[in-house]
């Protein structure tokens, strides 16, 4: 039950704490409702209408039903940034920006993340992302 005695929506994302700045986000998963610290998250990566969670020290992998855009505009204050249309990244936890990759993926680069995940930069959000990473966080 909410505060207010409402039930959480299926696949709703909600805040932990709605009237403090936002420290924790709940996500609704088939077990139930999982709260993390938005530090904890990674990545997300859009698969359809669901959005796959990546969290940091940990191999498990959490499947939302939300697109990456509610993701988006949830988590964009908090120091997330869209990357490419199915990639929303925190960009506390990148390790390295590559300008191309071996094999010339992705034109726009790829952003190497803590827990070794290599995420493509589209070419036409590059600049952005780079005057952002460019600035101190």
């Amino acid at each position: 039950m909410c505060p207010a005695g409402e039930e959480f929506p299926q696949g709703k994302v909600m805040s932990y704490t709605p009237h403090l700045p936002q420290k924790k986000i709940g996500l609704t998963v088939q077990s139930g409702m999982y709260f993390v610290y938005l530090s904890e998250i990674v990545c997300c990566k859009a698969e359809g209408n669901y959005t796959l969670i990546y969290l940091k020290n940990r191999d498990k992998v959490e499947i939302v039903c939300r697109t990456l855009k509610e993701f988006e505009q949830a988590l964009g204050p908090y120091n997330f940034f869209r990357v490419h249309r199915s990639y929303l990244i925190n960009l506390e936890h990148i390790r390295e920006y590559q300008r191309c990759t071996e094999n010339n993926e992705g034109d726009g680069g790829v952003i190497i993340m803590d827990n070794a995940l290599n995420i493509p930069v589209s070419r036409d959000r590059k600049k952005t992302l780079l005057e952002r990473i460019s600035c101190p966080f």
